[in-house]
């Protein structure tokens, strides 16, 4: 399954697209950050703009996979039943953090190359890692139902990766926020990632409440999702 819905995503069509997706589009989106922000360190820059990159790569990948299978009429066979809702919905999870992870990776080892250093322990290094795949998994999946059944199926996928580079706290901190966007940027828990970069900060206790509370949405969500399209 995993090889043949790989196969079917857009991005691995011939090779301009692999290295456009995996390394050029990527590498200017990280850039761009950098140079709207000269004054900003730039290691962490570097760090906090990957971050936003394999977060946006997890859901993008995560809805393509779902809306070919739209498109091509087998959602109700991957409904029918929780196993092959789970078998099918654990490959997609696993090829989008794949393809968020091969994605850094490049990126990684190509600012290297470019002399830039970035600085970052191996504990926070852990601790992003897990929240970008835990928070990016979870909202791929809740933006991706909640929207599934309606005309646009990529809605709210494409509505939260438009606003991360905002809310995320990807430029500056989130404490350099006025405090009516801190109440906005603070709804999600993406900040959270970053501040793990930009403060060197871990609010393990704010994770849990935002796990917690997307958890049992994604539920809600799923259900109802779930019960429109076995009824259509």
């Amino acid at each position: 399954m995993i090889k043949i819905l790989i196969k079917n995503l857009s991005l691995f069509n011939n090779l301009k697209t692999i290295l456009v997706s995996f390394l050029v589009g990527p590498f200017f989106n990280v850039l761009f950050f950098f140079l709207i922000s000269p004054r900003s360190n730039a290691s962490v820059l570097i760090l906090t703009a990957l971050i936003l990159s394999a977060t946006s790569c997890i859901i993008s990948v995560y809805a393509q996979i779902y809306i070919h299978a739209l498109d091509i009429g087998i959602l109700k066979e991957i409904f029918v039943n929780w196993k092959a809702f789970l078998k099918f919905n654990g490959a997609a999870l696993l090829i989008a953090n794949l393809i968020a992870l091969l994605q850094s990776f490049a990126l990684f080892m190509i600012y290297l190359m470019l002399n830039f250093k970035i600085q970052i322990s191996f504990q926070d290094a852990v601790i992003i890692i897990l929240l970008v795949v835990l928070f990016s998994s979870l909202f791929a999946m809740l933006t991706l139902l909640a929207s599934l059944t309606n005309n646009n199926p990529y809605f709210f996928s494409n509505l939260i990766t438009g606003l991360l580079p905002i809310i995320s706290a990807t430029i500056i901190p989130i404490t350099s926020y006025p405090a009516w966007l801190q109440v906005i940027s603070k709804i999600l828990p993406f900040w959270t990632i970053q501040n793990v970069v930009w403060e060197n900060q871990v609010f393990y206790g704010q994770i849990v409440l935002y796990f917690s509370l997307a958890l049992s949405l994604l539920g809600v969500v799923l259900v109802k999702t779930r019960k429109k399209i076995l009824h259509q």
